[in-house]
């Protein structure tokens, strides 16, 4: 089994240092980073890794996010277990959860009284997380069910963070890798990544998760008509094509938290701190309802 020995910095303690050896289980590439499962110690590890052969830029961005990641602490955020700098390579190491919450909510098997407050509980972690990074100034630039991760106490951890983007690696338009359909029309026209772009891509997720993730947003439309779709937004104000109601979403609901992140005018869309705050509140009136 191949391993590699690293020198890692563990986050929160800058000064403590220690070499320990990384066996590579399984491995594959992404954009230019290389991400590795790893066994460290008793347990799984994911380590994304930039080879120090790319350009000097590259690397020091790359750097400055891990060590933005690793500052991270909050229950809803994949925590990053330490940061390696060893010869060739710089590798960010976070725990590996196996379940996306995509997968998660397709294979769910649970009663119709329940689900709804499940899906519930689920977009308030991850307002929760989001309401976080907003705090922080952090944008995470990829949020969809499945950049979620589903940890064995239900706790929904976010993560796959748009490392790549941030760094200029992708060959492929965004079209391409599908992920317009999460994008707000500036993020996916003019490129800019922003926290109210996130608020965007959090009201398409709410979207996908009070559908049970069983169907892909803009199913009837390629990706190519989404961009158009965006570009009507972008110069009329309003979608031409609108994602419908969810199966488990009441009117309410629907209008007054989902189709609010879609407002044309970024300024215009929530704060994650009320989305968070007003979804407590709902969580909150449900359970005394169930009582």
């Amino acid at each position: 089994m191949e391993s590699l020995s690293w020198m890692a910095i563990v986050p929160g303690n800058a000064d403590q240092t220690s070499l320990f050896s990384l066996p590579r289980v399984w491995s594959e590439i992404v954009a230019l980073l290389q991400i590795w499962l790893c066994q460290l110690e008793q347990r799984l590890v994911i380590s994304k890794i930039l080879h120090r052969k790319h350009e000097e830029h590259i690397r020091k961005e790359f750097e400055h996010i891990v060590g933005e990641l690793s500052s991270l602490r909050h229950q809803n955020v994949l925590e990053v277990i330490g940061v390696c700098y060893g010869g060739i390579l710089t590798s960010c190491i976070h725990e590996f959860i196996k379940d996306d919450l995509s997968h998660y909510l397709r294979d769910l098997n649970i009663q119709l009284s329940y689900r709804s407050e499940l899906l519930l509980s689920v977009c308030t972690q991850i307002a929760a997380g989001m309401s976080y990074l907003e705090s922080r100034n952090f944008v995470h630039g990829n949020l969809s069910a499945s950049s979620c991760l589903v940890a064995g106490d239900g706790t929904i951890k976010l993560t796959n963070f748009n490392i790549a983007s941030e760094l200029d690696l992708n060959d492929e338009s965004d079209a391409t890798l599908g992920r317009i359909r999460w994008m707000s029309w500036e993020a996916a026209i003019e490129k800019r990544m922003t926290t109210k772009g996130d608020v965007w891509s959090f009201g398409v997720t709410m979207w996908e998760i009070l559908n049970g993730c069983g169907q892909q947003p803009y199913r009837m439309l390629t990706d190519s008509d989404v961009y158009k779709n965006l570009l009507f937004i972008q110069r009329h104000g309003t979608l031409k094509f609108c994602l419908e109601r969810p199966e488990f979403s009441s009117a309410n609901f629907y209008e007054e938290f989902i189709v609010q992140c879609w407002a044309r005018d970024p300024e215009q869309r929530p704060s994650f701190h009320s989305l968070h705050r007003r979804l407590q509140n709902v969580t909150c009136v449900q359970m005394s309802e169930g009582c």
